[in-house]
């Protein structure tokens, strides 16, 4: 069994867990000569000179305490006051642990979180000082704060703040040798009111209307909009997917990427996963791939992103969000739609359609750690029979609108593989030499895309809407959904 250990400096002891402890003591010559002593652990990791450092500054301040109280000045303070860090310097430093490891997206956060709602109420108190009460007072004042607009900030938000500044007072407790204040704190105990749930879903119905108005008036950006609407992914995963992370074989695709700002990396969970789509969604993309390349002249390889911004490079969701805002407005809509009510649409329009959980969890991307091994046995069919359940059917413009006769023709790896599954499963691919190549080995696979939509001159003609052949109306669910 591990022991603490002396170090080369007396008082200066080496703990099992690797922490400095300091001690000292000090005679009290009014007092009987009776000794008050005090001690400080240090982070594991300390150097010597450092504990040696502070040893001097602890011995300061209980010479300064032992005067005072020979002089009947004050009474001694608790040990966990001493010397310990302001709630500002030690977050700082324990947010600057966390950039090796956490995301970025995540960092910020917790910078933006301790900076506007943390700090100007606790920031310039010493962590060892702090007590439950001050804890409860806080949650109390942050309660009454408010917007820039106005409006009070959600239960769910002042939750966030709280687990925040609980993880970080639990490692200052764990560093300094003090009693955490946060432990035994209910959050939504204390706050006031009950969270509403927001209306943040849309019908089936609406769903189409959305997307009638996306087509109508920002067509270019239908295709990402529909896919959405069928995948629910997280802005920063859609505008990571490459084209040969598409497998219109079997109709899905596979999320192993994300972004923010610009930064790729794995999804927020950190597991990849698959998402299904209906054909119709695989024969819009497709096109929109086709009119992409017709138009640069070029063909883009499998490592190219699926849905680039103008210059081909990784979109940030800024636009999307105001596309989607004024859709929904043009639409009439009772909410304004962001990414995140087409996602939370798709789950619900799952759960009511009668799709297992286990199964939307690994589509959505809400699966735990824990619950990893249970999710990874879904197969990708299954995932396209859910799917299927929450088509829609909607107008697509024209220059997307290719030809759905020829139905369980799959491609993969647009432009420069073009895999076809027959009906015994195999699969055989075949190379694309060039666009016009290309172009033909599409139209040998039933996949048209319309001539009258790229004349010789390689610009669009005027655009007109058609009701694509979607299975929507064929899935035996009819109005389903559209409550």
């Amino acid at each position: 069994m591990s022991k603490i250990r002396k170090t080369s400096v007396p008082g200066i002891f080496r703990l099992p867990s690797g922490q400095i402890r300091i001690r000292v003591g000090m005679r009290m010559a009014n007092q009987e000569g009776r000794k008050m002593f005090r001690q400080l652990t240090l982070p594991k990791g300390t150097a010597i000179k450092e504990a040696k450092k502070r040893k001097k500054e602890l011995e300061s301040e209980l010479e300064r305490i032992g005067n005072e109280i020979e002089t009947q000045i004050v009474s001694p303070p608790p040990s966990s006051e001493l010397l310990t860090p302001t709630l500002r310097d030690y977050a700082e430093r324990w947010i600057a642990r966390g950039v090796a490891w956490k995301k970025r997206s995540t960092v910020e956060r917790d910078i933006s979180y301790v900076s506007h709602h943390i700090f100007p109420s606790l920031g310039d108190r010493h962590v060892g000082e702090l007590r439950r009460r001050d804890i409860e007072e806080w949650l109390a004042s942050v309660q009454k704060t408010r917007k820039s607009n106005g409006a009070p900030y959600s239960p769910h938000s002042i939750h966030a703040w709280f687990r925040l500044l609980r993880e970080i007072l639990r490692d200052a407790a764990a560093d300094y040798d003090f009693r955490d204040p946060t432990r035994r704190i209910r959050c939504d105990r204390l706050l006031s009111g009950k969270a509403v749930r927001e209306r943040g879903t849309l019908s089936g119905h609406q769903v189409a209307e959305l997307l009638d108005a996306v087509s109508e008036r920002y067509s270019d950006w239908f295709p990402e909009i529909y896919f959405l609407a069928h995948t629910g992914l997280r802005p920063g995963e859609l505008y990571a997917l490459q084209r040969g992370d598409f497998n219109f074989g079997l109709g899905i695709a596979s999320v192993s990427r994300a972004h923010w700002r610009g930064t790729v990396s794995t999804p927020k969970t950190g597991a990849g996963r698959v998402v299904a789509f209906p054909p119709a969604v695989g024969h819009v993309v497709v096109a929109y791939w086709q009119r992409r390349d017709l138009l640069d002249g070029s063909v883009a390889d499998v490592d190219s992103w699926a849905f680039p911004n103008e210059n081909g490079g990784i979109r940030f969701d800024s636009t999307l969000r105001n596309v989607l805002a004024n859709a929904s407005k043009l639409a009439g809509l009772p909410i304004r739609v962001t990414p995140q009510v087409l996602r939370r649409t798709v789950n619900t329009r799952l759960l009511a359609a009668g799709v297992p959980e286990t199964v939307i969890r690994t589509m959505i991307g809400h699966s735990s750690a824990q619950m990893t091994q249970l999710y990874a046995g879904v197969r990708p069919e299954t995932k396209q029979r859910a799917v299927e359940r929450i088509a829609v059917q909607v107008s697509v413009p024209q220059k997307y609108a290719g030809n759905c006769r020829k139905e369980g023709v799959g491609v993969q790896d647009y432009p420069n593989l073009v895999q076809v599954a027959d009906n015994s499963g195999e699969v055989h691919q075949q190379k694309s030499q060039n666009l016009t190549t290309n172009t033909e080995t599409w139209d040998s696979l039933g996949i048209v895309f319309g001539a009258e939509s790229y004349p010789k001159s390689g610009k669009p003609v005027a655009e007109t809407r058609t009701p694509l052949c979607a299975n929507s109306d064929d899935n035996g669910l009819g109005d389903e959904f559209d409550t």
